[in-house]
């Protein structure tokens, strides 16, 4: 469904981490592919991304190269404080991200901004970023695209480049083990 734009509307990224591993994927896949010319935000669009996790990780991600890359290229960073799970249990680790999730949402409901959920793991595609403002500026009301899964050491073997074919080329030898149980 959508409609005219009446308005450039802000676009707030949302991811969730805590610990070392998530932190450093993170900084060091999602952060930077967020940052290729295709990704980075336009003149007239604000784009922020809010990073919930503990003052420890904040601290320690403020100091990385991407950071700095990613507030050159244009995205406003912020901080959203969370304890780290206590318990490192699944359900439990879900249900402590899920309630950073639905606060910082709320908040981008409030400030009439358009959401996008990410993972601290996640590689976008160059041009990945530019497709979604694409929607919001024609008025979009919700735009869903997969995320799928994969195994990360075929694939961080391979990773080249934010090109969408290098990633397809990666992915198809990288299944990750849900993918293969159910044959796709």
């Amino acid at each position: 469904m959508t409609e005219p734009a009446a308005k450039m509307r802000d676009h707030y990224l949302i991811v969730v981490l805590w610990g070392r591993r998530y932190r450093n994927y993170f900084t060091d896949q999602c952060l930077p592919s967020l940052c290729t010319p295709g990704n980075a935000p336009r003149d007239g669009f604000k784009s922020k991304i809010f990073v919930a996790c503990p003052t420890l990780d904040w601290q320690v991600m403020k100091c990385c190269y991407p950071f700095n890359i990613a507030e050159l290229a244009g995205y406003e960073i912020e901080h959203y404080e969370i304890e780290a799970p206590a318990e490192d249990v699944l359900t439990e680790r879900v249900k402590h991200a899920t309630k950073a999730h639905a606060a910082l949402t709320q908040l981008a409901f409030e400030h009439e901004a358009v959401v996008t959920i990410l993972t601290p793991d996640m590689v976008l595609s160059d041009g990945a970023m530019q497709w979604a403002r694409g929607k919001i500026e024609g008025g979009a009301h919700l735009a869903l695209a997969p995320a799928m899964r994969f195994a990360a050491e075929p694939f961080l073997s391979v990773y080249r480049s934010n090109d969408a074919r290098d990633l397809v080329a990666a992915a198809i030898i990288s299944k990750h083990s849900e993918m293969e149980r159910y044959a796709w």
